[in-house]
């Protein structure tokens, strides 16, 4: 059975978003695309390990403030290449952000653009907003507005983010736990600052 036109779709934009940003730092090295027995593949640079990962590798399953400050603002600069090219990511996670390898295994790698979305033109127009946008990312790091099916924008990637470096740093979530949608955004809505960072 071959891949849907959705399947499809989302592999040519994840190679239009690779081959526009490969060389831009924090964005993985374009290395080939092309169509083999009705798939279409895409080869880049092989990375590390995925946060994610090294967070469950660590004995308190935590990385430290220092480490996480470092992947934050190295995380904000890729979000800012990635929104100044015109496109939000829509699943920020710590499974989505990779180290390099060797000497670049200090530098922070944004990858998985299957679910970017352009929000702004080349000529700078911005994309007409949607009245009612399908649930797209992941339950535990999306932003509340994403929970109310709003247009996610620029904003919502950094909110994604925030969640995943206060993860990075904490060990867990509130909500980790909580598999149900609507109880994860209630759980959002209502927490007070000081109760999701230490």
């Amino acid at each position: 059975m071959g891949p849907t036109d959705h399947e499809r779709g989302r592999i040519i934009l994840e190679q239009k978003v690779i081959s526009a940003l490969s060389g831009t730092p924090h964005f993985p090295q374009f290395v080939a695309c092309g169509v083999l027995d009705d798939y279409n593949y895409i080869i880049m640079e092989m990375l590390g390990r995925n946060l994610s990962d090294l967070r469950k590798r660590r004995p308190e399953r935590r990385l430290g403030v220092g480490t996480v400050t470092r992947v934050g603002q190295q995380c904000i600069v890729a979000l800012k290449s990635l929104h100044d090219f015109g496109f939000i990511h829509r699943d920020i996670k710590p499974s989505n952000l990779c180290i390099g390898r060797g000497k670049k295994k200090h530098t922070i790698y944004l990858v998985d653009f299957g679910m970017a979305r352009r929000f702004r033109y080349s000529d700078g127009r911005i994309r007409r907003q949607r009245r009612y946008a399908g649930f797209r990312g992941t339950i535990r790091y999306v932003s509340v507005a994403v929970h109310e099916r709003k247009e996610p924008g620029p904003v919502d990637d950094l909110w994604s983010l925030f969640y995943s470096i206060t993860e990075l740093t904490e060990g867990s979530l509130p909500w980790t736990d909580v598999t149900d949608a609507e109880e994860v955004a209630e759980i959002k809505n209502n927490i007070e600052f000081s109760k999701l960072v230490r």
